[in-house]
Formats: structure tokens, C-alpha cells, sequence
């Protein structure tokens, strides 16, 4: 049992090295930083969640083992958290962008049947409109 289990990790590790090879083909150094720093702050997320995201392959496990219904509610859930944290809406956008295109690559590589392309952006307004209410709360 502990080999499969081995095998099966030494196997999300190719995918994540395939999907992160993707993900940082952009020749912009800046562009690259950012998908990084995005994919991390998503398994931190996960990993405060209690989920086992200890490493990008495990996140990847995570993701594949969950229906489309699940992961988009989980993406929600994220959305959510990032705005009750006072995160801008561009940059809780460009994270989604990210966790789209991880999605799409997954789907490309086979780990899925589903992908998160119908996952909208926030409203930029969405966060003006928490932010003014709070400072209207606090006065």
C-alpha cells in the first residue's frame, strides 16, 4: 500500500511540474513571480483549511478529487475570505485568473473533466461598496 501511495505522489509530482511549466512560461519575470506567489497563497489557503495541501502535487490531488460543484464552491469560499481581508478586487481577480488557468491546464493534462472558465471575476465595486460600509460602521 505505502508504494502505490508513493507512486501515486511521484506521479501528481510530474503533473504539478508540467502544470507549473506551463503556468511560468511567460517570458515577463513579473508575470512569472506573480503565478507563483498566486498558486502559493491558494495552498496556504487550502492548507488553513485543514486541508492536506502541504505541497503543490497534493493540492493538485485535492483539486482532481473533487467534483467541479465542490471545487467552485471552494473557490467561493476563497473569494470570499479574500474580501472579508480587505484584498483588492484586481487582485483577487488576477488569483482567479490563475486558478482558472490552473484548472484549464489540469483539464488539458487529463487530471479533470472540468474546468473553472465560468468562474467570474469580482466586481471592483464589490469591494468599495464592503469597505465604505465598514469605515461607515466604524465612524
Amino acid at each position: 500500500m505505502a508504494s502505490f501511495q508513493a507512486g501515486e505522489y511521484l506521479s501528481w509530482t510530474y503533473q504539478a511540474d508540467r502544470l507549473m511549466a506551463d503556468l511560468l512560461s511567460s517570458p515577463n519575470r513579473h508575470t512569472r513571480r506573480l503565478v507563483r506567489a498566486d498558486v502559493e497563497h491558494f495552498r496556504h489557503w487550502l492548507q488553513m483549511r485543514r486541508l492536506p495541501a502541504e505541497s503543490l502535487p497534493l493540492m493538485l490531488a485535492i483539486l482532481s478529487s473533487r467534483g467541479f460543484e465542490d471545487v467552485q464552491a471552494l473557490v467561493a469560499e476563497y473569494v470570499a475570505w479574500q474580501q472579508q481581508r480587505g484584498y483588492r478586487a484586481s487582485t483577487i481577480n488576477r488569483r482567479l485568473c490563475t486558478l482558472r488557468a490552473v484548472s484549464r491546464l489540469m483539464r488539458q493534462m487529463g487530471t479533470t473533466g472540468w474546468d473553472l472558465s465560468t468562474v467570474q471575476n469580482v466586481r471592483s465595486t464589490d469591494n468599495v461598496l464592503r469597505v465604505s460600509a465598514e469605515a461607515e460602521v466604524a465612524a
